[in-house]
């Protein structure tokens, strides 16, 4: 748990390598790129699909999830 924790941190923290304007922007496309990436990569890693394979709408609401996560590490940026 403490390295998904700090891994999502390291991941979310790219969100200040861009313009400050352009922060929730920059966070949404990070998080898309990572629920994408949630959905599809764990089959051919051999990670197992159970937690985001399930149905069409489990599948969108972990993109929805990582959306959301980056659309908050863009705000929390913009504001400080």
């Amino acid at each position: 748990m403490a390295a998904d924790l700090a891994s999502n941190s390291a991941y979310y923290s790219l969100v200040a390598a861009g313009k400050r304007e352009r922060a929730l922007a920059t966070g949404a496309v990070l998080g898309l790129m990572a629920g994408v990436g949630a959905v599809l990569l764990p089959a051919p890693l051999g990670l197992g699909v159970g937690p985001t394979d399930r149905t069409m709408e489990t599948k969108l609401m972990s993109v929805g999830l990582y959306v959301a996560g980056g659309l908050a590490a863009g705000a929390v940026y913009s504001e400080l």
